[in-house]
């Protein structure tokens, strides 16, 4: 299976891949998480997440699923001079809003950045709906969840985590300590 996960830098798509990673891992698939723009799947993997955030033709047609998450330009705009401590520039602004809307065309969901912090247990839901034609029970939604708020956590001893995608200095919501790009 390859599923990609798009959306404009800053607008929860790390936390959107590492739900898909996690619940894969608890319906006993081993995936493969990482951000290339690559169409190959990787051997040795039932799943092949690729986050993304340039719009690729060739990936979003590969794709089994498409999921994309979207957030306010302000707040978009906000974070990222937070995180890398540059200003958007309008060239930039209105590429990363084509590559959006181009994503969109494909979706199988589109995940508000507000829903990470309002009603992540819904995201979950509908993601694990979408992959596993199944509705969630409690049990598993509450398991899921817990693994999100532990696991996803930005590094401490390397600058880069593989596995979560997360950098060391990644911002937290405000809600939860859930690490956001």
């Amino acid at each position: 299976m390859y599923i990609t996960i798009a959306g404009i830098k800053r607008s929860g798509t790390t936390w959107q891949a590492n739900l898909v990673r996690i619940l894969c891992e608890e319906h006993g698939l081993r995936p493969w998480m990482g951000e290339h723009y690559s169409l190959n799947e990787k051997e040795d993997f039932d799943v092949t997440i690729n986050k993304i955030h340039p719009y690729v033709s060739e990936i979003a047609e590969r794709s089994d699923f498409v999921f994309i998450s979207w957030r306010e330009l302000r707040e978009i705009k906000a974070s990222w001079e937070r995180f890398s401590g540059n200003v958007l520039k309008p060239n930039e602004e209105e590429t990363w809003l084509q590559w959006s809307m181009l994503w969109a065309l494909h979706a199988n969901y589109m995940m508000p950045f507000a829903a990470i912090e309002r009603a992540p247990e819904v995201v979950v839901a509908d993601i694990n709906r979408i992959l596993f034609q199944e509705e969630i029970d409690t049990l598993l939604s509450a398991k899921v969840m817990g693994r999100m708020e532990r696991e996803v956590v930005p590094p401490t001893e390397v600058e880069y985590d593989p596995v979560t995608c997360l950098f060391r200095d990644h911002i937290t919501t405000k809600k939860s300590n859930m690490r956001l790009l």
